[in-house]
């Protein structure tokens, strides 16, 4: 609660992906190729699995089926979405995803994953048996995640207001992007908050808040869209 903080388990490569299985472990993702299983106290950490290197990161997610289900974008035409059980065996359940990304489960147990690919990212809702739908799309998409309460939250690197949900979010489902800025980067100039006025047009706006040293966050609910 003090904000301070402590290794938990060290020596996993490229970290860069993490899920809880409901028992407390904790699956560790290295982008070079291997998922760790980390015991939950941190004091056992077993290979869970291999796969394909990724480019860019593997993402990890538990599914309400107890299975882990991961994604990491490679160099191939199309990336796949797999499902593996607590002995480690997998399957593909997704190979038609060009660049799949993020992914999360929402309260009533559907997977969502994140499109993007060549500038172009949208958040699609995949349910067991049943087409695909992209349900939130804009730029710098990334990764996904739902709050307690039900909305869909969808953090990106850059500024704007144009991330929009589609028609095919459900309505129950309210969606929050989570804007970040850094100073001195790109598309903190564009926005025109330059270091040492970060502060004042946070309290000003009313809408920003500070997240590290050099780093403002701005949550906003995306419009949705006039078919809806």
């Amino acid at each position: 609660d003090d904000g301070r903080r402590e290794a938990f388990v060290s020596e996993l490569g490229v970290a860069c992906g993490l899920a809880f299985a409901p028992d407390g472990t904790v699956f560790v993702g290295d982008r070079t190729g291997t998922v760790h299983r980390v015991s939950a106290d941190g004091a056992r950490t077993e290979v869970f699995a291999t796969l394909p290197a990724s480019v860019a990161a593997y993402h990890l997610a538990m599914g309400p089926d107890d299975c882990l289900y991961v994604t990491g974008p490679t160099l191939a035409t199309h990336d796949a979405v797999y499902r593996f059980d607590m002995n480690g065996r997998h399957e593909v359940i997704d190979r038609s995803f060009g660049r799949p990304q993020g992914l999360a489960f929402d309260a009533h147990g559907v997977l969502h994953v994140v499109e993007a690919l060549a500038g172009v990212s949208a958040i699609y809702r995949c349910p067991a048996g049943g087409a695909r739908r992209a349900v939130v799309s804009g730029p710098g998409l990334v990764g996904v995640a739902f709050l307690p309460a039900g909305d869909l939250v969808a953090p990106r690197g850059d500024l704007g207001d144009d991330v929009g949900c589609t028609a095919s979010l459900p309505p129950r489902i309210r969606c929050r992007a989570i804007t970040t800025v850094g100073y001195g980067s790109a598309s903190c100039r564009r926005a025109g908050i330059a270091k040492g006025q970060a502060l004042p047009r946070a309290r000003r706006e009313g809408v920003w808040r500070r997240h590290a040293a050099s780093c403002w966050v701005r949550t906003s609910m995306c419009p949705r869209s006039s078919a809806d």
